[in-house]
């Protein structure tokens, strides 16, 4: 019977990989990250993805410095402050759109008020104080 049991999940699991893939094969750190021996992992940079669940349907994106913000150069322009927001997922803006992200909510904002500013995302999912 416990071999009955065992074959049945067993045929289970494999059907439903075959259906459905490998488990976390869409997985955010799989689609949007890479090692990096000083911290572990960082956001790949230059990386689109589309997620869909049944709580919202997005892209998301991050630049070509490895951070989900908008294309920024790595030296400032002239006049212009800068913030860097560091954190996790929070941060980082998991499951949101890229304008829904704390750093562009919050630089949208500061440039309202008249604020020569840009906020950069330094957000990573995961990252704690081992980063």
């Amino acid at each position: 019977m416990l071999a009955g049991l065992v074959a049945g999940l067993l045929a289970a699991e494999v059907s439903l990989r075959m259906l459905k893939g490998a488990p976390g094969a869409n997985n955010h750190h799989r689609v949007f990250c890479a090692w990096d021996p000083d911290v572990g992992w960082i956001l790949k940079p230059n990386t689109r993805h589309s997620r869909q669940t049944s709580e919202y349907n997005h892209v998301e994106t991050t630049n070509a410095l490895g951070m989900r913000d908008v294309p920024r150069r790595l030296d400032p322009p002239t006049g212009v402050a800068r913030i860097l927001l560091l954190g996790d997922s929070f941060i980082e803006g998991y499951s949101v759109r890229d304008d829904e992200t704390v750093s562009q909510r919050t630089e949208a904002l500061l440039r309202e008020q008249g604020l020569a500013v840009e906020v950069l995302n330094g957000g990573v999912g995961g990252y704690s104080t081992d980063q």
